[in-house]
C-alpha cells in the first residue's frame, strides 16, 4: 500500500487505490441509486420468524483511546502549521515503520479497531484517519465517490461496491486521502456525507457479512441498526427484504422492498429482487414487468452498456460491441474508458482508421499524466498487452 502527493485544483493529497466499504446484498446484477428523503419506518420492523433477535449496542466508531491520543500528540501536534500537520498525519498512518495500516477488504472496523489491527477496508481507515484527524485540529469530513458499479459473487449472492473517503478541508484547499484499488478521480462525482451516514454503512457492512455467513440474527440486528440510524439508504432496505426472503418470509421480504423504493424509486437492486420473490410465487406477470423496468433502467447506464459490450467482444461480436459502445459514449460522451473499449471494438473488427479516430479521442480525455502516459503506446501495442 502506498499514498503519493499530486497536486490538484483543490485536492492534493490522493492515493492510486482504492477498496470496497459498503457491500449490498443482490438475488441478481444492478446498479442502485440514492435519493434522499424523509423517510422512517424503522420504528415497525418484522421480526425474523424462529429466531432469536439480537440488538445490535450503538458504538462510537470514531472514538479514541488514550493511545491514539498520544499517537497524534506524538507525530501530528497542533504546534504544526495545519498542511505540514496532515502530512505528518499520513506519512504517520502509513509508514511501515509506523502504524503502517494495510488495507483489508474485509475488515469493517471502527477507528480504534482499524488502530489497534492497523488494518482493515476503506470505512475502517476513513473511521481511523477522521478520528486522528479530528484530534489532530483538522476539519476531517466523509466523503462518498460515486464508482461506477463493481460487482462480484459470492455464496451464490451478487455483491455491489460502494466507496468512501476522507476530505481535509484547509484554507490552502481540499484534501482527499483514500486507501485501496486505483480510481479515476477524473470521471467520479463526490458529496460529502454526514457521520451518521457513514455509521449507518458501517453497520450496513457488518449485516452484509452475517448475512453472508448465515449469522441472520446478527444480520438483522445489524441492518436494524443501520435503518434506525439513516432510514434514507435504499439499499439498506434491500438487504433487509433478501434477508427475510432467506428465512422464508416473502411477504415481509416485499414490504422491505417496497420500503426501498418509497426513499428512491429507481432503486433497481429492489427492483429486481422484488421481480425475483414475484417469481418465487408464481407470479410470472409482474415479475416480468419489474425485470423489464430494470432493464430499461440498466440500459440507460453508460456502464451497464459497457459490460455488455465486453460480454460482445469475448464472443468475437464486434459489431454487437460497437453499436453498445455508440450508445453509451452517446450518454456519457467525456469518459475515456469507453473511447478506448471502442477503439479495441473497431481495430479488432478490422477498422483501423476509425479505431485511430477513437483512441486519440480517449487520449485527450484521459485524466492526469499518470493515464496519458499510459495512452504513449501506440494503439495495437496497447491491446496486444490487454491494458
Amino acid at each position: 500500500m502506498f499514498l503519493f502527493i499530486k497536486v490538484l485544483p483543490r485536492m492534493a493529497f490522493h492515493s492510486q487505490r482504492m477498496g470496497i466499504f459498503v457491500i449490498s446484498v443482490l438475488i441478481c446484477l444492478m446498479v442502485s441509486g440514492c435519493a434522499l428523503r424523509q423517510h422512517d419506518s424503522s420504528a415497525n420492523l418484522p421480526v425474523l420468524k424462529n429466531i432469536q433477535i439480537i440488538t445490535v449496542p450503538m458504538e462510537d466508531t470514531l472514538a479514541l483511546t488514550p493511545a491514539m491520543k498520544d499517537f497524534v500528540a506524538k507525530h501530528a501536534n497542533r504546534r504544526q502549521r495545519p498542511k505540514q500537520r496532515l502530512k505528518l498525519l499520513i506519512d504517520a498512518v502509513t509508514h511501515p515503520g509506523l502504524l503502517g495500516f494495510q488495507y483489508e477488504e474485509d475488515q469493517t472496523l471502527t477507528a480504534q479497531e482499524a488502530f489497534t489491527r492497523r488494518s482493515g477496508n476503506c470505512i475502517a481507515f476513513t473511521n481511523l484517519f477522521i478520528a486522528l484527524a479530528r484530534q489532530a485540529g483538522l476539519k476531517a469530513y466523509y466523503q462518498e465517490v460515486r464508482v461506477n458499479p463493481y460487482w462480484a459473487e459470492k455464496s451464490d449472492t451478487y455483491l455491489l461496491a460502494k466507496h468512501i473517503n476522507v476530505l481535509v478541508r484547509l484554507k490552502s484547499g481540499d484534501y482527499v486521502i483514500d486507501i485501496g484499488r486505483k480510481w479515476d478521480r477524473g470521471h467520479h462525482e463526490v458529496n460529502l456525507v454526514s457521520d451518521d451516514y457513514a455509521k449507518a454503512q458501517y453497520y450496513n457492512n457488518l449485516g452484509v457479512g452475517a448475512l453472508l455467513n448465515n449469522r441472520m440474527a446478527s444480520a438483522y440486528g445489524y441492518f436494524e441498526r443501520a435503518i434506525r440510524i439513516e432510514p434514507t439508504l435504499d439499499y439498506i432496505w434491500s438487504n433487509l427484504g433478501v434477508l427475510y426472503n432467506r428465512n422464508g418470509q416473502p411477504e415481509q421480504a416485499i414490504w422491505a422492498y417496497q420500503q426501498a423504493l418509497k426513499v428512491n424509486r429507481r432503486a433497481l437492486m429492489a427492483i429486481s429482487n422484488l421481480a425475483g420473490v414475484y417469481a418465487q410465487q408464481g407470479d410470472a406477470n409482474k415479475a416480468r414487468q419489474l425485470e423489464q423496468k430494470v432493464e430499461n433502467y440498466r440500459r440507460d447506464n453508460p456502464y451497464y452498456l459497457l459490460m455488455l459490450s465486453n460480454q460482445a467482444l469475448a464472443e468475437m461480436d464486434y459489431q454487437e460491441a460497437i453499436q453498445l459502445l455508440r450508445q453509451a459514449i452517446h450518454k456519457k460522451e467525456n469518459d475515456h474508458r469507453l473511447h478506448l473499449a471502442l477503439a479495441k471494438s473497431l481495430y479488432l473488427s478490422g477498422q483501423v482508421e476509425q479505431a485511430q479516430e477513437s483512441y486519440e479521442r480517449a487520449k485527450q480525455l484521459a485524466p492526469g499524466p499518470i493515464l496519458k502516459g499510459v495512452y504513449d503506446k501506440a494503439l495495437d501495442e496497447l491491446i496486444s498487452s490487454k491494458i
